[in-house]
Parts: C-alpha cells; structure tokens; sequence
C-alpha cells in the first residue's frame, strides 16, 4: 500500500510527541531548503502579505492608481500618451508587465510550496495556513476568472471555476486542478457528482489514489467542511509543536 513522504513525516512527529524521550530527534540536515525556512519562519507571515500584496496590486480588477503598492512605475512613462496608438502601446505594456509579476510571484509561492512540502509536510502546512489566513483563495479564484461575483469569492465556491480551467490544455496545470477538484466532490453533493461524470473520470484517471479514499462517495451529511474545524485545529497545534521544537530559537509567530 502506497504510503506518502507526508504520511511517514507525520507518524514520526506523532512519535516523538508521545516518546520525546526514548525518540529523540535526530539532527536535521541543513540542507538549502532548510536552512531556507530557518531564515523565514520568524517573519513568514508578513513575507506571505508581502507577496499577496504584489499579487492583488497586478490582479485583473486592480487599477494602478489605487494600488497600495507602485507595480507601474517601470511601465508608465512621463508624459502620458497623446495618440490613440501609443494609448493601445502602453496598455499592451501594462498588461504584459503586470501578467509578468503575475508569473514571477505565483512561481515564487509554488515553489516555496512544493520544497517545504519535500522536505517536511509541517513547513508545507505552516506557509499554507498563512496564504490562507491573508485571503490567498479569493485572490487566486479572481485570477482564474475575472468575472466571478463578489459572492461566490467570499464563499469560495471554486468548483466552477476550476472545471472552467480544465479546457487549457496544459497537463501539469490540469494535475493540479484535478487535485484541487478531487478534494472537494465529497463536499459538492451526489447532484454535482451525476453532473460531472466527465470530470470525475478525469480525476480517477489522472490523480493518485488511495485504497481508502472515499472522495468518489462520501457520505454528503457526514461530509460537512465545518465538520472539520476541530481538525484543523488539531493540525495547526501539531504545526506550532512542530515549530517550537525545531526553531525555538528563531521565536516562531
């Protein structure tokens, strides 16, 4: 049965919560990503809103005279157009500059991602909870498309949107939304489920499975997402022991 790196991580910080003493822990390997997180775990948070914030500043909706942060100031020249062409010139300038910062910022955030998840789930977890904490969701769903209603972002409702993404024929990105799908068909309800018949065998064919995933036919009342509150918090204190004991000494917020 397969067993994720993730998993293995997991069981070994259950062990050493309950036997910190006949476990102890080995040194951790200083490798690059590693000493990496040492460095930002003291102030992530803030590294997490600094970054959001150069996001939302180069979002779809965002005009740049109201940008709490310049994202412009390379592209706008001095004196403002005269002629109708050089109007469509500097539009097609602010647009490839902001879809730049756009690419440049979400690399960043996915690769810190996926790095901190390799090299320990509980840092994967920790820089999670604070994209989450800054409203990361909302502010990616607006990217996905440009359109959607101020109520479906406060509610999160991502699962239209993310169907919509699957037409971009592009395999790693499609991987990632089957994922992102496949965490929610338990929650969207048996209607949804009938309706997405072509989805949900793109995530059977496509996403790694488990022999006890129940994400196909969870039960739709037992399925609640605010079932789940008192896991989260659960998680979140596994990831502040997590913290304490590995980098006490960096005075983790």
């Amino acid at each position: 049965m397969y067993t994720s790196l993730a998993e293995v991580q997991v069981q070994r910080e259950e062990e050493l919560a309950r036997n910190p003493i006949s476990n102890p822990e080995v040194d951790v390997p200083l490798t690059p990503v590693e000493v990496l997180y040492q460095a930002m775990v003291p102030n992530l948070p803030q590294y997490m809103i600094a970054l959001l914030k150069i996001l939302l500043a180069a979002a779809p909706t965002s005009k740049a005279k109201t940008d709490s942060i310049n994202i412009m100031a390379d592209v706008l020249p001095e004196e403002m157009p005269m002629t109708v062409l050089q109007s469509m010139e500097l539009g097609i300038d602010v647009n490839r500059h902001k879809e730049i910062i756009v690419k440049a910022v979400s690399g960043i955030l996915l690769l810190l991602l996926k790095h901190f998840k390799l090299n320990h789930v509980y840092q994967f977890e920790f820089m999670s909870q604070h994209l989450v904490f800054a409203n990361c969701i909302p502010l990616v769903l607006k990217f996905f498309n440009q359109n959607i209603t101020a109520y479906m972002l406060v509610v999160f409702k991502s699962a239209p949107i993310l169907k919509r993404t699957l037409k971009v024929r592009h395999a790693m990105m499609q991987l990632y939304v089957l994922k992102l799908l496949k965490m929610q068909t338990k929650y969207l309800g048996r209607q949804w489920r009938k309706s997405n018949m072509k989805t949900m065998s793109a995530i059977y064919q496509k996403v790694r499975h488990r022999l006890n995933d129940d994400w196909a036919f969870g039960n739709d009342l037992d399925a609640r997402p605010w079932d789940f509150q008192a896991e989260e918090c659960a998680l979140r204190a596994c990831v502040d022991r997590f913290n304490n004991r590995r980098y006490v000494d960096s005075k983790v917020i």
